[in-house]
């Protein structure tokens, strides 16, 4: 079975988009970015594992890679 990619119940997405916007800005409807700390993003993570499913839910985070010359590498 193919692995889902969306937060499968209406009132879970609700709850982890208000956790998110607490942290960055909504760029698209399911996709946002957040400027923060080490510190603040291993807080988000542990408080978004409280409230997803696992066997249905799918968060996925990127964190930005540069080239070693202060571009950002795109992938």
């Amino acid at each position: 079975m193919k692995p889902r990619v969306y937060i499968s119940d209406d009132k879970r997405r609700q709850r982890i988009s208000k956790e998110l916007a607490n942290y960055g800005q909504r760029v698209q409807y399911s996709v946002f970015e957040c400027i923060m700390s080490e510190m603040e993003l291993n807080k988000l993570t542990n408080q978004l594992e409280k409230v997803i499913k696992e066997s249905t839910d799918s968060i996925r985070m990127t964190l930005p890679q540069f080239d070693g010359h202060g571009k950002w590498l795109v992938q």
